[in-house]
């Protein structure tokens, strides 16, 4: 049932599994949240184009998507160093030194879009809507935290891929 409702959170924290398996034994709480502060805007848009097509008219990602991912945008300066930092974990040093540059601001979520787009199936639209509808009222850094504690719950049921980033448990920073 996670993985269904929530592949937004899968995903922005599995870009490069293979890579975080070498590199960090866990993304630290903040930095997780951050990414998917960061990654949400792209999330959220890839989920209400991927969505649409399966849902009434009156469907929160009808009314509300482009007002979520404005709420998650405004949090995008803010939230890029950190998220910098969870991406450097995820992909490794061969890759850490490009995410310096300001053109992965916009390269990554470019890369995590059709990532999005091909995990989510028609059938887990309704409860993706319902469950967005449902955080609606957070603030962005408050939905982003949900998420990420939700993602925590997942891994101490063993509900993730294999090789998928792991949010470090309370108290533990790598």
């Amino acid at each position: 049932m996670v993985r269904g409702a929530l592949p937004i959170v899968l995903l922005a924290l599995g870009l490069a599994p293979a890579a975080s398996a070498q590199t960090a034994s866990c993304l630290p709480v903040r930095e997780a949240e951050a990414l998917v502060l960061n990654l949400g805007p792209t999330l959220i848009d890839a989920t209400v184009t991927t969505c649409t097509p399966a849902l009434p008219a009156g469907a929160y990602l009808r009314r509300s998507g482009a007002t979520l991912s404005a709420r998650f945008a405004r949090q995008n300066d803010a939230s890029w160093p950190l998220a910098k930092e969870a991406l450097r974990k995820i992909v490794g040093p061969s890759g850490a030194s490009l995410l310096d540059s300001e053109i992965a601001r916009s390269v990554v979520p470019a890369m995590v879009a059709p990532l999005v787009t091909q995990e989510i199936k028609a059938k887990d639209c309704p409860v993706i809507d319902r469950l967005l509808g449902q955080l609606d009222p957070l603030p962005a850094a408050n939905t982003a935290a949900l998420l990420v504690t939700v993602m925590q719950l997942a891994q101490a049921e063993q509900r993730t891929r294999p090789g998928q980033p792991r949010i470090c448990p309370p108290g533990e920073t790598r």
